[in-house]
C-alpha cells in the first residue's frame, strides 16, 4: 500500500515487537492505556506516529538484543521525532 494507510492500535494495545516495524506510508495511532514490552532492538518507521492517552513506550536498544536478532544497533541519534 502506498497511500492513505492508517493503523489504529488500542485502546489497551501492547507493543511486543523486536526488529524493524516498517510502515513508511502508514499513519499509526496508539491510544488508551498502551505499553511496550520490547526491550531488545526495535526500529520503527512510519509516516506519522500519534499517541493518545496513557501511552508508555520503551524503544531502548540493548546490544545483546540487537546481536540476537542479527541487527546493527543504532549508535547515533536513537530516536528522531518530527513535530
Amino acid at each position: 500500500m502506498t497511500a492513505h494507510v492508517a493503523n489504529n492500535w488500542g485502546p489497551g494495545a501492547t507493543f511486543l515487537a523486536d526488529g524493524i516495524v516498517y510502515l513508511p506510508n502508514s499513519d499509526v495511532e496508539m491510544q488508551g492505556v498502551a505499553a511496550s514490552g520490547n526491550y531488545k532492538c526495535s526500529k520503527f518507521v512510519t509516516k506519522t506516529f500519534t499517541t493518545k492517552g496513557a501511552v508508555d513506550l520503551n524503544f531502548a536498544q540493548v546490544k545483546a538484543g540487537c546481536e540476537t536478532l542479527s541487527m546493527k544497533q543504532w549508535a547515533d541519534i536513537p530516536i528522531h521525532i518530527v513535530r
